[in-house]
Parts: C-alpha cells; sequence; structure tokens
C-alpha cells in the first residue's frame, strides 16, 4: 500500500490488492489504477468495474478469507488452482 502524498490519510491500493469497494459493497482485486480510481476485478471472475480511490478499503478478515475462497473456486473449475 501506499499513501496519498497530500494525505496520508487516504488508503490508496497497489495492483494485484485485494480491496472491497464500499459503494457496491463487493470485494475486488486492483488491475490498474488511474488518476482518483481504480479498475477492479471481481474474485470470482467477472466484468471489471471502474471505483474512485475514496470508495475502497481494505477488507476485513472475513471478507478476505471469502474473497480469497471465491478466487480459489473459480481458478479450480477453469483448472488453474494456484
Amino acid at each position: 500500500m501506499e499513501n496519498h502524498p497530500s494525505d496520508p490519510t487516504v488508503f490508496v491500493p497497489g495492483k494485484g490488492e485485494l480491496v472491497v469497494d464500499t459503494r457496491q459493497r463487493i470485494p475486488g482485486r486492483v488491475v490498474d489504477m488511474w488518476n482518483g480510481g481504480a479498475w477492479l476485478r471481481p474474485v470470482a471472475g467477472g466484468r471489471e468495474w471502474e471505483a474512485r480511490v475514496e470508495h475502497l478499503r481494505r477488507p476485513d478478515t472475513t471478507e478476505a478469507i471469502r474473497a480469497r475462497m471465491a478466487e480459489l473456486d473459480h481458478h479450480s473449475r477453469a483448472g488453474r488452482l494456484r
């Protein structure tokens, strides 16, 4: 994680990081960052979406475990378990 230079309290995730979009209330992996926002991919596959950085947060422990299980399930069904 890196912080926004002008405000050290703003959470700015890195590529590949698991986050929760607080507006849609779903977890996603950061695919790319752009000025003030991020492209997210659903953990169980599907269409990417955009979210503003201020609407992203780190998942709590339960959310992180559920997201990781969804990823593993998705990859095992696709034959790419990792």
